[in-house]
C-alpha cells in the first residue's frame, strides 16, 4: 500500500489509519455529531480539523475548546456566554460563549470528559434542541452548530461510575472514530520521521540523516506519547545534535533507553594471535563496562565477575582509576 500524505498533515501507510481517514471522510459528508477517541497525542485535534475542512461548514467558524483547561467556575460562562450584569465583574455588554462563536460552523470539544455533571445537562440541551441559555438570560437562544467531541478516557466506564451522563454519551457517540496509538501503526514511523526531518531541517537550517538502526530503534519504541512525542523527539534531536548522522546511540539517549546491544559485538579486521585477541577484547570490555557503570562493583556485575577479579584485571591491562563515589572508582583508560 502506498503511503498517503494528506493536506491536513496526516501521514500514514498503516491500514488502521487508512480506515480512520475513510470513516472521517464519511462523517464530514453529513452533519452528524462525531466522537473521537484515542490516547493523548494520537492526533484527535488534527482529525477534527480534517473533518471540518472536508465538510460543508468549512467556510464557517471552527472553534476549538479544551474543556480540561477551563476552570470549573468559569466553564458555564465560557461555553454558553452571559448577559450584561449576570454576575459581579461581568462585561457590560455581556459575552458570547464558545457555542455562539461557532454559530453556523463547527465546535470541537476536546477532553469532553472534563465537563462537570451539572453542565452536561446544558450540553445535552444543545445537542437535542440546538438551544443555549446564557448566564442571566430569560430565554434560550437558537444556534446552528456541528459538534465534534474528543476524549482520551473511556466514557463508557465514566458512565458506569456515574461521572458522565449516559444520555449525553449516546448523543455524542453517533459517529465514533477510534484513532489507533502509534505503537499499533509502526509502519508509519519511517514516514513520519522523514516528514518531520524535512520540516525541522528547513526550520533550523540543518540537515540530519537517520541510520537504519536508528529508525529500527524508533520503530521498536512503544511511544507512550504517540505522534506528539515522536515530533517532540525529532525536534529535540535537531536542536541538540552536534553530528549530522543520528544513530541508535543518539536515539537511545534522547528517548532515555538502554544503549542498544549489537547483533555482533565483536568484529575482526585482521588475524592476530588468539591470546592477544582475547586480551584486547577483555581490556575493551572492562573499559566500556567501567565507563558505563562508573564503579568497579557495578561494572563487575555487568561483566559477571567478582569485583576483586575486575580490579586485578584492570591493573593487569593498565587501566587507571581515581577516587570517586561508592567503592571509590571513576575510570580513565591508559593507552
Amino acid at each position: 500500500m502506498n503511503f498517503l500524505i494528506e493536506k491536513t498533515s496526516f501521514i500514514y501507510r498503516a491500514p488502521a489509519m487508512a480506515h480512520v481517514i475513510a470513516i472521517a471522510r464519511q462523517a464530514a459528508a453529513v452533519d452528524v455529531t462525531v466522537l473521537l477517541t484515542g490516547e493523548s497525542g494520537v492526533g484527535k485535534e488534527e482529525l477534527a480539523n480534517f473533518i471540518w475542512k472536508q465538510s460543508a461548514r468549512s467556510g464557517r467558524p471552527f472553534v476549538k475548546v479544551n474543556c480540561g483547561a477551563i476552570p470549573e467556575t468559569l466553564m458555564e460562562s465560557e461555553l454558553f456566554g452571559y448577559e450584561p450584569g449576570a454576575f459581579t465583574g461581568a462585561a457590560k455588554k455581556g459575552k458570547k460563549g464558545y457555542f455562539e462563536q461557532a454559530d453556523g460552523g463547527t465546535i470541537f470539544l476536546d477532553e469532553i470528559s472534563e465537563i462537570p455533571l451539572h453542565l452536561q445537562v446544558k450540553l445535552l440541551r444543545v445537542l437535542q434542541s440546538m438551544e443555549i441559555m446564557r448566564l442571566g438570560a430569560e430565554a434560550p437562544k437558537r444556534i446552528d452548530v456541528r459538534i465534534i467531541a474528543a476524549t482520551n478516557k473511556p466514557l463508557e466506564e465514566l458512565v458506569a461510575a456515574g461521572r458522565f451522563r449516559a444520555d449525553l454519551f449516546y448523543r455524542l457517540n453517533v459517529m465514533p472514530i477510534a484513532i489507533p496509538p502509534l505503537r499499533d501503526r509502526k509502519e508509519d514511523i519511517p514516514l513520519l520521521v522523514d516528514h518531520y526531518r524535512k520540516r525541522f531541517a528547513k526550520k533550523y537550517q540543518k540537515q540530519l540523516v537517520f541510520t537504519d538502526r536508528a529508525l529500527a530503534m524508533m520503530m521498536d519504541y512503544h511511544w507512550p506519547g504517540n505522534v506528539r512525542e515522536l515530533v517532540n523527539a525529532i525536534e529535540r534531536m535537531f536542536v541538540t545534535s552536534a553530528a549530522p548522522v543520528v544513530d541508535e546511540d543518539h536515539v537511545a539517549k534522547w528517548l532515555h533507553l538502554e544503549p542498544p546491544t549489537a547483533a555482533d559485538p565483536v568484529s575482526v579486521s585482521e588475524v592476530v594471535p588468539l591470546k592477544q585477541a582475547v586480551a584486547d577484547i577483555e581490556r575493551q570490555l572492562i573499559i566500556k563496562a567501567l565507563h558505563h557503570a562508573r564503579t568497579y562493583r557495578r561494572a563487575a556485575k555487568l561483566l559477571g565477575v567478582d569485583a576483586s577479579t575486575l580490579v586485578r584485571k584492570a591493573q593487569k591491562y593498565g587501566i587507571e582509576s581515581r577516587g570517586g563515589e561508592e567503592d571509590g572508582f571513576y575510570v580513565a583508560s591508559r593507552d
